[in-house]
């Protein structure tokens, strides 16, 4: 690995980068001395074939092969000389998971109006995970419909106006309104938030009806296959389970089939609210549905540990090297599953492997530089990201550097680069000032930074960066785009049929293809992206106006 011997602010290390990125093409030669550290594709190669082979069985969190896994990474830390930043002086922190698996046999949910009592029925009218805080559950309690179940004044909606939950079951539809903008839409829509704001406000439990575009997105059948399975939540060093809302008894998810008679009694009929919530969900109104639920059910629990690896890069600049610039990438995959076309084994390739073995590179790559940057490095493989961002969750909970002093975050996550690439997309760069710092590393290395091409997928929220967004951190999420710089290949296609074909199945392994010189300048830019932002004299901070900002920043 070459060395660089000055430590780079943003107009120097970009201009020394570029010199020694067209170095091997012959256009420029660097000073004597002054070698840019490379990430070349063998050393890329190397880490996914080793994290993607069949032995490792799909890296599932809190299995041998993910211990495994870790245990390599942690030996490459070792190899790199970062420091330990894990528990007690290692390079792995312990993360204790809760399996909750739901005893299907003793779930009964019914429906009370007056003497009238209606059974439903599990998996055909409503599906229930198991209960990660106790063993026995049982909730009686007032139906109380809520809308979207969200408060978002900025938009002129209160779904909890007038609303008394207290001591209530909370019914409330999936997603949240079109009118609002995507990663809005994005944060108010998710199950934590809209979790949160109901026990904040004394519900038991929370049930949710898909709406009408959703149910479309997500047939009741789709949602079926999942029934049943084991969930997953991290205990914290004070019992609480993942962070979830203790006073939440009940989640669940009704049929629109089974919520319909709900609301005929309610004398509000299901079908005009859920128009109603696509046309104009400012006036889907909030009430009481003079019914009352009894759910009972047993879950049993397993613990089991995981952990995270963290290895530390101590920054040089005596005044800036307390801030610490983190990368994060998921170690874990989905494991052994479902056969298809005769293969269990959910190798995770490009999801996450790949984003595992650039962090690698980005890590050995920066370790190797003879003065570090200013800022200290925090390089973060995390586990339980396929479960709900879950080891993410636990490190912005526990971490093992000050939060305070994290001044970013860089994650990558399943970069597709089946084709020669020319585009890049950090999502929630727009957020805060490291959009610069991106669209200056991109550049440098023959990309052009897009916006989100797709932001009604709303991925900003559904990586592992935004972990450290709740928590106040400016974070952005980076993936090459589709855009083919080969006319004889339709990037957009490939992108699709993986999507479509490969997510999340067996086929995600070693045979799929790589186009291998994007992925060695796909890596340089996340190693820019990190020289430029440890290296600056101001932090990066949230722009002005910043709806994650608002929220969650630090001012």
């Amino acid at each position: 690995m070459n060395r660089l011997a000055t430590p780079l602010g943003r107009s120097t290390a970009l201009s020394f980068l570029a010199l020694a990125l067209l170095a091997p093409l012959g256009a420029v030669e660097p000073e004597v001395g002054q070698d840019a550290p490379i990430i070349e594709a063998q050393t890329l190669r190397a880490h996914l074939e080793f994290l993607a082979d069949d032995l490792l069985q799909g890296r599932d969190t809190g299995t041998d092969e993910y211990r495994i896994a870790a245990a390599y990474v942690a030996a490459q830390f070792t190899k790199y000389g970062l420091e330990p930043a894990g528990d007690d002086g290692t390079f792995l922190q312990t993360v204790t998971y809760r399996t909750t698996t739901l005893d299907e046999e003793s779930v009964e949910f019914a429906v009370l109006q007056g003497k009238k009592k209606r059974k439903l029925t599990y998996k055909e009218d409503f599906l229930l995970g198991g209960d990660p805080a106790q063993e026995e559950t049982t909730v009686e309690a007032e139906l109380v419909f809520i809308g979207f179940g969200i408060d978002a004044p900025e938009f002129g909606i209160d779904s909890f106006a007038g609303i008394d939950l207290e001591g209530k079951i909370a019914i409330s539809l999936t997603g949240s309104p079109d009118g609002i903008p995507s990663e809005e839409r994005a944060h108010y829509s998710g199950r934590t938030t809209k979790r949160l704001a109901a026990a904040d406000r004394g519900a038991l439990g929370l049930l949710w009806i898909p709406s009408k575009s959703d149910a479309e997105r997500r047939p009741w059948e789709r949602r079926q296959r999942w029934a049943g399975r084991p969930s997953l939540t991290w205990m914290g060093e004070d019992g609480a389970t993942g962070g979830l809302p203790s006073g939440l008894r009940v989640s669940a998810y009704l049929s629109q089939k089974a919520a319909t008679p709900l609301f005929e009694r309610a004398g509000h009929p299901l079908a005009d609210l859920l128009e109603l919530a696509e046309e104009n969900p400012s006036e889907l109104p909030s009430f009481a549905l003079g019914q009352t639920a009894q759910v009972s059910f047993r879950s049993t629990h397993e613990a089991v540990t995981s952990p995270n690896v963290a290895g530390l890069l101590p920054g040089s600049d005596p005044e800036l090297s307390h801030e610490t610039v983190v990368y994060t990438a998921h170690l874990d995959h989905v494991g052994v599953g479902r056969e298809v076309e005769g293969d269990t084994i959910y190798n995770g390739a490009y999801d996450n492997a790949m984003g595992s073995a650039i962090t690698l590179a980005v890590a050995e790559a920066m370790a190797d530089m003879e003065t570090r940057p200013r800022r200290s490095v925090l390089f973060l493989l995390v586990g339980g990201e396929e479960k709900g961002l879950l080891g993410s969750s636990y490190f912005a909970q526990y971490p093992t550097v000050a939060i305070e002093n994290i001044v970013a975050d860089i994650n990558i996550d399943m970069p597709l680069m089946l084709a020669p690439l020319d585009q890049i997309i950090a999502f929630g760069s727009e957020h805060s000032t490291l959009e610069a710092a991106v669209a200056d590393a991109a550049a440098v290395n023959g990309f052009t930074l897009i916006p989100d091409p797709k932001p009604e997928q709303r991925l900003f929220v559904r990586s592992d960066q935004y972990s450290f967004v709740r928590r106040g951190v400016p974070s952005i999420y980076l993936v090459p785009g589709a855009n083919s710089t080969d006319p004889e290949i339709d990037g957009e296609q490939l992108v699709e049929d993986f999507v479509e074909n490969h997510y999340h199945r067996p086929s995600d392994d070693l045979s799929q293809p790589v186009d291998w010189p994007t992925a060695e300048r796909f890596s340089r830019t996340n190693l820019l992206i990190g020289l430029i932002v440890a290296n600056e004299d101001e932090r990066p901070s949230w722009n002005e106006g910043s709806f994650f900002g608002e929220v969650f920043g630090r001012r």
